[in-house]
């Protein structure tokens, strides 16, 4: 079974242009029938991703993790937004990594942890065009509302939602009580 995951976190979509361009991928993919979720804050995304997963990111930020106090938090259990894919790392679930960023994106040397590394692929690219799955297992949808810019991502969520929806996809929508709370990872309670 392949464990291709692709996430697209849609505060990428900086432009009418790449609003296009995510509305085109996901309705290819939604006729593919391809398992979707939706999720309002990217760090939901841990626990849809299996073991040894090949993670493709599109995403204006990494989510490598950004400090050292955020890799203090992984090492006690704690994963938010911006350190998900480095509790991923940690916690033996992530084989590959990519990432499709904005040119504007901020990545830094001290951003690249060691894990990321020894990863049997850790790619960087700047266009959508660059992503290339073999076969997807899942894909993951992510609003990010506190990250609008000049697009609205609400309208994109919703619009994408509805997509999957005319389209009969087996979509499902994550529900938490809070989207933005730090989620504790490494206990028995973890998938």
């Amino acid at each position: 079974m392949s464990k291709e995951v692709l996430t697209i976190d849609l505060d990428w979509i900086e432009t009418p242009r790449q609003e296009i361009e995510i509305i085109s991928l996901c309705t290819h993919l939604f006729k593919q029938k391809v398992d979707t979720y939706f999720i309002k804050a990217h760090h939901h995304a841990y626990d849809l991703v299996p073991e040894k997963a090949t993670l493709y990111n599109v995403d204006h930020h990494h989510d490598l993790c950004y400090s050292d106090q955020g890799t203090l938090e992984i090492q006690s259990g704690v994963m938010r937004e911006g350190n998900w894919i480095l509790a991923l790392a940690m916690h033996k679930k992530l084989e590959a990594y990519t990432w499709i960023k904005n040119y504007d994106s901020d990545l830094q040397e001290k951003h690249i942890h060691n894990l990321y590394r020894i990863l049997k692929k850790f790619k960087i690219y700047n266009s959508l065009k660059d992503l290339t799955v073999k076969k997807l297992s899942r894909l993951i949808i992510c609003e990010s509302a506190s990250y609008n810019k000049n697009i609205s991502l609400g309208r994109v969520y919703d619009t994408l939602l509805q997509l999957s929806q005319d389209l009969d996809v087996n979509a499902k929508v994550a529900d938490y009580e809070n989207d933005y709370a730090p989620i504790r990872i490494g206990g028995k309670n973890e998938k």
